[in-house]
């Protein structure tokens, strides 16, 4: 069963990509990337994780564009796929990217301060 959710889970996440590809949305701003889904156990909920490279307006406007075509995309699933249940979407943002970069920063400060120490002694 873990197994039949992770294959579900990349056929939706290959099913939302198509849909967004085909729906009448303008740019999501920024660089836009589907990072992931989570399906609930009951199968009714899908969670589709993105993140949005770009200025905070650009992610704010890539979330609400997100959310009105939310029904489009679903409706696209019900008619390219032959399945039972297709589950209610939910977007989240994935903030990944933006902690990864701050631990980054962080790591690039210390071997600053590390070589600028060593430069003193």
């Amino acid at each position: 069963m873990f197994e039949r959710n992770l294959r579900l889970e990349a056929l939706f996440m290959r099913e939302i990509n198509f849909a967004l590809r085909n729906a009448s949305l303008p740019d999501l701003g920024g660089l836009f990337t589907l990072t992931g889904t989570k399906l609930s156990k009951d199968k009714k909920n899908l969670t589709v994780y993105y993140s949005v490279y770009g200025t905070e307006s650009e992610k704010q406007a890539a979330a609400g564009r997100l959310e009105e075509v939310k029904n489009e995309i679903r409706l696209s699933m019900k008619r390219r796929l032959r399945l039972k249940i297709i589950p209610n979407i939910f977007f989240e943002f994935d903030d990944t990217a933006c902690r990864a970069e701050r631990i980054e920063a962080v790591l690039r400060r210390i071997e600053y301060e590390k070589n600028n120490q060593r430069k003193q002694h």
